[in-house]
């Protein structure tokens, strides 16, 4: 049996956990189910085709040196909520382990409603959050949210789970779609990637998981921006990450980083509706949180290490949310961080 450690251990172990998990995501080798193809475009997320043909020629293309253009302001944040440890009401908990690596729940989602639900993972349940109030709906069969969950613009939730859900109770990993009315029952399921950590897209062409588009699934989703990372030669050390987003209108950038710097997406859905793309940075232990803009400008702000497997779930115009822990009361909080004056 793993030995037990404290919460206040855990807490900060948890950004070295997450930084850990995120890149042991993509060396998984996990089957994937038999209905979705293993191969994946590694180099693309939130795949959005219609923004670029092949007939509309790019009007604006230019290369950006991130260090030249980057401003850097104070993070203005509010806590909308604050959670308990456990398995009661209102409680999300965390796995404590000292020889695994332990389970933490996924980031919270806001609905359009101002509701928020968070997929709790240890005790197999979503946890609704709705004017200070909580409601908790278990999931069937003791199954375990592997995704971080998504939403469309119609408020459906999408997220991918696994368990005893296959012939005979073998384990077996499906995406199911929610309504918000209710979170008791999923109202589609489709056969799922087994991978831990996949990323669920919503696209106006569909739904992809990795990369591969699920038939018959479309969700409701305005256009955003395409991003994708331009390859770059590790071996280089004058090399740097490139991150190139085109725009509706076929507006293409490409922020160049410095070196030592490593820019990931934020969030699954990371290009806002307006146009904007966050990227998230680790910097000498600071995490980052850069806003893309079209216009050639890069905002940073520091953001305090989450206790997420993922990070922010959803963003948009006005900001994120993100789970933190709060050590000094060992609870959780929700905490809202403004994205407004940055535009």
């Amino acid at each position: 049996m793993p030995k037990k450690t404290s919460f206040v251990t855990v807490v900060l172990a948890i950004a070295v956990l997450l930084f850990i998990a995120i890149n042991a995501i993509d060396s998984d080798n996990t089957e994937v189910a038999d209905s979705i193809a293993t191969s994946t475009e590694s180099t693309t997320s939130s795949p959005s085709e219609s923004l670029l043909t092949t007939d509309s020629p790019i009007l604006t293309e230019q290369s950006i040196d991130v260090a030249q253009v980057i401003t850097t302001v104070e993070a203005q944040t509010k806590v909308v909520a604050t959670l308990g440890i456990g398995s009661g009401p209102g409680d999300i908990a965390f796995e404590e382990c000292v020889e695994c690596e332990p389970l933490l729940p996924w980031a919270p989602v806001q609905l359009n409603d101002g509701r928020i639900i968070i997929a709790d993972g240890v005790n197999h349940r979503w946890v609704l959050l709705s004017d200070g109030e909580s409601s908790e709906y278990e999931w069937p069969n003791s199954v375990v949210a592997s995704a971080q969950p998504v939403i469309d613009d119609a408020d459906r939730v999408y997220v991918i789970v696994q368990g005893p859900l296959g012939k005979g109770g073998e384990n077996q990993a499906e995406l199911w779609v929610y309504e918000v009315t209710n979170f008791a029952e999923p109202i589609l399921r489709y056969p799922a990637s087994s991978i831990f950590g996949s990323t669920i897209d919503l696209s106006p062409e569909g739904v992809s998981i990795n990369g591969v588009l699920i038939d018959g699934l479309t969700p409701q989703i305005k256009d955003r921006p395409q991003v994708a990372f331009v390859s770059f030669d590790t071996s280089d050390p004058d090399d740097s990450t490139r991150v190139k987003v085109t725009w509706p209108g076929h507006t293409t950038n490409t922020f160049i980083y410095g070196e030592g710097e490593s820019p990931e997406l934020f969030g699954p859905m990371p290009a806002l509706e307006q146009g904007d793309v966050l990227m998230q940075l680790l910097i000498d232990g600071q995490y980052f949180v850069d806003r893309l803009s079209v216009d050639g400008t890069v905002t940073r702000m520091g953001v305090a290490p989450n206790g997420s497997v993922f990070g922010a779930a959803w963003a948009d115009p006005t900001g994120f949310l993100q789970l933190e822990p709060d050590v000094p009361s060992t609870r959780w909080q929700i905490v809202h961080y403004v994205l407004a004056d940055l535009m």
